[in-house]
């Protein structure tokens, strides 16, 4: 059978030889394509018409355009490839770390990067390796990256040089909200974190906010009374509030455990630092906080209010509630009202409080808006970046039996009877194998950015120098996931997955703790080492990765509030374990994270988990 539009098809693309016209030659194999699906569509037989008759003129339009556009995107690239491997070869001392290649101009890698960084830190780590430092370019800025153990150790010996992160400015403006001249108090702060002010610096004591934070969180989150008051205010509203959930003999179904816990254990915390008066305000305060925290990332990328609407109610109304918690405060407040203990009171909270209203009050250019933006910014952090943490100890114990065993019987052979005295809570703190549970959940579950920078000198570490100014960051993904230096038992642990005893020492087994050891040929079981008088008692220990376990910091700036934190998470781990028994209802039993809260702290799961729970049955 004759087909002439097949037959013409084929002409047209064998015929391309007989048209030197260069790249229009391409009309001609388009046409033929084209015809070939005309005999099976009658539609298309218009398209191919207005091709045969537009087509040439069109190409003539269009291939001028796409190469005024790709061309100099591709000397772009190329150029950025050259400078980036020549850099690389580079050897010795003092040479700024080399750029990532990228496309575009000014935008740099900034697309890929806001898609998902994790990814492109990942796809960039699997090119130059662990052990390194590179750049990218984001919105005409260089953003360095610091990889490796030995890179991130020299950070400990820059004291004098690394001074507050502009980071803090670019929350308060774009996640809280704060007037940018009134947080450039912080971006302009050269002046330390200790008593003394650099001596090159001439910001006034007033608007040494650097120093302030970093003294008033050491004070009062550090491993003193302070802290073991404000835990002991938190955990009794804590354990009150879950009273009158009365919890009893039969099971109860709920839809997801990271709701279930979070409202409460935020509830607790919040009352414990600012008194009852803001709940009074507004009961569903720390709900409003939790629901404000997936807008965190928009806000970040500077979305406007009309395509974040929601986002913006949210934190302004939460700022009214800081605001009118503060001005009654301020309107009742008397020293009589400060505990026999002089630190809690019902009007501010507490002495950490009232110290950061009475500093905050003096420094140059604030208001009453900018101090409750600076509040609602502590509370955030310091009511929900720890609790997920605790929320994922019990997912990871009770989903498995025979650590839910394990950490029964420890607490049992500890004489545990709950959080009910500052003895039982320091008591918790020596269980090992709770310890491990609590790193390792650290180690997997936190993906956060350590970011600092110099304002007035260059950052020597080893052979990179960072200019003055630029933003050197350390993501803990990258650190905690380094094969290089971590125990995987041969491979039989990998680093994306939970292992309760990463963290545990056996005095008998050579291959046993957290760093990782030389290849053997020994051949170990799937099951989790036990406790035996084989391999010994084991011991916590986490001091041989001390360098890449960094999920509160590194240096002087690592975050005072993990003895807090630490204190927190294990606590509530104990308590939940040895009251409550709960059932995960997810046949699938491996949970992975979510990559909405990147770069910010602990991860919250990428889906819910549902789950029942009842009083132990002993």
């Amino acid at each position: 059978m004759n087909h002439p539009q097949i037959t013409e098809g084929y002409a047209a693309l064998l015929n391309t030889t007989e048209h030197p016209e260069g790249i229009f030659s391409l009309q001609r194999n388009v046409t033929g394509v084209l015809s070939l699906f005309s005999y099976y569509s009658k539609g298309s037989r218009i398209y191919l018409s207005f091709f045969r008759s537009h087509g040439q003129a069109l190409l003539y339009r269009v291939v001028p355009f796409i190469t005024l556009v790709l061309l100099p995107l591709t000397i772009v690239y190329i150029t950025t490839s050259v400078v980036f491997l020549f850099q690389r070869q580079r050897k010795g001392v003092a040479r700024v770390p080399a750029t990532v290649p990228y496309v575009i101009p000014y935008l740099g890698s900034a697309i890929s990067v806001g898609l998902s960084p994790s990814k492109f830190l990942a796809e960039v780590k699997n090119v130059v390796g662990y052990k390194t430092s590179y750049g990218i370019k984001l919105l005409g800025t260089t953003v360095y990256i610091l990889h490796g153990r030995e890179n991130i150790s020299q950070v400990r010996r820059c004291k004098a040089t690394i001074t507050s992160p502009t980071y803090v400015w670019f929350l308060l403006v774009r996640v809280f909200g704060m007037n940018p001249n009134q947080a450039t108090v912080y971006s302009n702060d050269d002046s330390g974190l200790h008593a003394t002010p650099s001596p090159h610096s001439i910001v006034t004591p007033n608007n040494r906010v650097d120093h302030f934070t970093h003294w008033t969180f050491t004070k009062y989150l550090g491993g003193n009374a302070p802290m073991s008051r404000l835990f002991n205010r938190s955990w009794e509203s804590f354990s009150k509030r879950l009273s009158d959930l009365k919890l009893g003999a039969e099971w109860i179904e709920c839809v997801d455990i990271m709701d279930f816990w979070t409202p409460l254990l935020a509830a607790s915390l919040i009352e414990a630092t600012t008194g009852p008066l803001l709940e009074c305000i507004n009961p569903e305060f720390a709900k409003d906080l939790i629901t404000f925290t997936p807008y965190l990332h928009p806000l970040l990328k500077c979305l406007p209010r009309w395509l974040l609407p929601e986002g913006y109610r949210i934190r302004e109304s939460l700022i009214r509630d800081i605001k009118h918690w503060q001005s009654i405060a301020r309107a009742r407040f008397t020293e009589s009202d400060i505990s026999s203990d002089g630190d809690a009171d019902p009007w501010w909270g507490c002495e950490f409080i009232r110290e950061r209203q009475k500093f905050f009050s003096r420094v140059e250019g604030w208001d009453n808006d900018a101090i409750a933006r600076s509040d609602l910014g502590l509370l955030w952090g310091f009511a929900l970046n720890v609790h997920p943490a605790m929320i994922w100890t019990i997912v990871e114990i009770f989903k498995d039996d025979d650590l839910l065993s394990r950490v029964r019987g420890e607490l049992k052979a500890a004489k545990f009877e709950g959080v009910t005295s500052k003895d039982q809570a320091d008591k918790l703190l020596s269980l090992p194998l709770l310890n491990a549970i609590y790193a390792e959940v650290l180690r997997l579950r936190v993906d956060v950015y350590h970011i600092f920078h110099s304002i007035r000198d260059r950052i020597q570490l080893k052979e990179w120098s960072y200019p003055e100014r630029s933003v050197v960051v350390i993501p803990t993904k990258v650190a905690h996931m380094d094969e290089n230096e971590w125990n995987t038992i041969n491979g039989l642990k990998p680093l994306n997955k939970f292992w309760a005893d990463r963290f545990l020492e056996y005095p008998n087994d050579p291959e046993s703790g957290p760093a990782k050891r030389k290849p053997t040929s020994s051949r170990h079981s799937e099951s989790p080492p036990q406790i035996n008088p084989g391999k010994g008692s084991p011991k916590f220990k986490d001091t041989g990765v001390a360098d890449i376990f960094v999920p509160y910091g590194v240096g002087e700036r690592t975050c005072p509030g993990r003895f807090f934190s630490r204190r927190a998470i294990i606590s509530f781990c104990a308590t939940i374990v040895n009251d409550f028994d709960i059932e995960l209802l997810d046949k699938d039993k491996h949970f992975e994270s979510s990559s909405e809260f990147w770069g910010t702290g602990t991860q919250r799961p990428a889906k819910k988990i549902p789950f029942k729970i009842r009083q132990r049955q002993r």
